[in-house]
């Protein structure tokens, strides 16, 4: 459905789009949604998306929880908690915001800021649909930072005071720019709509800068110097600043990407193509550990893992599927000692792939068995004063 959204969002900007340059892909909007009429559908998959260098992808499939969890696959996963629950909705495949919160990572983002600036370039990408074009400060869509004043990158929407709030706002720390990653770029005015939109901030080593809108440059600069003066501290957060309720955004998110490198224009179009509804191979989160216990008792394993629901999940011991054994955890019968050694592992899989756990060891030792005389103490004759033993 969000495939369709789209395009049909695309065939107004054409029909009432205020910028040239976005009516060439407008027009090759419409005439896919023809396409796709003319095949029997107008949701059909286009090319898929570029995630080489992706450092963290959150997609917004959960539908519930407080949990946004990190399925780009890549190192520990950067998961983001929602401190409030009551300020956000969850809604098929995006998480909306209707009122200030800041959903926010446990610890400090430093897969991203080691990814970062070990290349000297970054991608920002999301999938967002503004909840109104009154918002500024910059609003916080996403940030990595301390408090308002000091950052290492944030995408934002509006400008500082009462500048224009209908664009799209980037700062990036260098050893060029101040704390606060000023001087910014932003959008041209009227740029930032309620309607869905993709964005993505890209910047590479030589300090050139673009921001695209649905696929297409819509600004560009250049941003001297390094990325080496980024603090290693700051946490990643969506929705608002740290440090304070000071710059909330309200909207929808379907998809945000951080990238440790600069996608090209083609890249960044492909994943504009892509969609925003995508499926994401399962990644494990917790393997099953190993499990001792005596014969005659059973034992309990456990996956958990990420990706795109429906996940299935498939136990095998000693790589052999084991009937019925489909859901998150496995129990096994009761052990003897031709179970010793043998493995667990589960395969968990959906639409787009599967992933399998690290194997785990069942050790199985001798029943404990109730203690038994062996030899009854013998009756004893001694006189006074003499000792004895039994």
């Amino acid at each position: 459905m969000k495939r369709l959204q789209l395009r049909k969002n695309t065939l107004h900007g054409w029909m009432y789009g205020k910028y040239d340059q976005y009516r060439f892909l407008t027009l090759a909007g419409f005439l896919f949604v023809l396409l796709g009429l003319s095949t029997g559908s107008a949701v059909a998959q286009s090319a898929a998306r570029v995630n080489n260098g992706v450092v963290v992808l959150y997609t917004f499939d959960e539908g519930a929880g407080t949990t946004v969890n990190d399925v780009s696959g890549v190192g520990t996963p950067l998961d983001l908690t929602i401190p409030n629950p009551a300020a956000v909705n969850w809604i098929t495949g995006a998480l909306q915001i209707s009122s200030s919160t800041l959903i926010t990572t446990a610890t400090a983002a430093t897969k991203v800021i080691s990814a970062v600036t070990a290349s000297n370039e970054i991608t920002v990408e999301g999938w967002v649909r503004p909840a109104n074009t009154t918002q500024a400060g910059p609003a916080r869509i996403v940030t990595i930072s301390a408090d308002a004043n000091n950052r290492d990158v944030t995408l934002g929407q509006g400008q500082f005071g009462s500048s224009a709030t209908t664009v799209f706002n980037f700062r990036l720390r260098t050893t060029s720019t101040n704390s606060s990653g000023m001087p910014d770029i932003s959008t041209p005015t009227g740029s930032a709509t309620t309607a869905m939109t993709h964005v993505a901030y890209t910047r590479n080593a030589a300090g050139q800068v673009k921001i695209y809108l649905n696929g297409v440059e819509s600004a560009s600069t250049t941003v001297d110097g390094n990325l080496s003066n980024w603090n290693s501290t700051y946490r990643l957060g969506l929705g608002n600043e740290f440090g304070g309720d000071s710059r909330p955004w309200l909207g929808a998110y379907h998809l945000v990407a951080i990238f440790g490198r600069a996608l090209s224009a083609t890249e960044v179009a492909q994943n504009f193509n892509a969609g925003a509804d995508i499926a994401v191979t399962p990644v494990i989160a917790t393997h099953p550990t190993n499990q001792t216990v005596s014969a005659g008792q059973s034992a309990t394993f456990s996956v958990s893992a990420n990706g795109t629901a429906p996940l299935f999940y498939q136990w095998q011991k000693n790589n052999g599927n084991i009937g019925g054994a489909t859901a998150a955890s496995y129990t096994t019968p009761a052990a003897s000692s031709a179970d010793n050694g043998s493995t667990y592992r589960c395969i968990v899989s959906n639409s787009v792939g599967s992933a399998t756990s690290n194997p785990a060891t069942l050790t199985v030792t001798s029943a404990a068995t109730a203690p038994t005389i062996t030899s009854h103490p013998a009756s004893q004759t001694v006189s006074v004063g003499q000792t004895t033993t039994f």
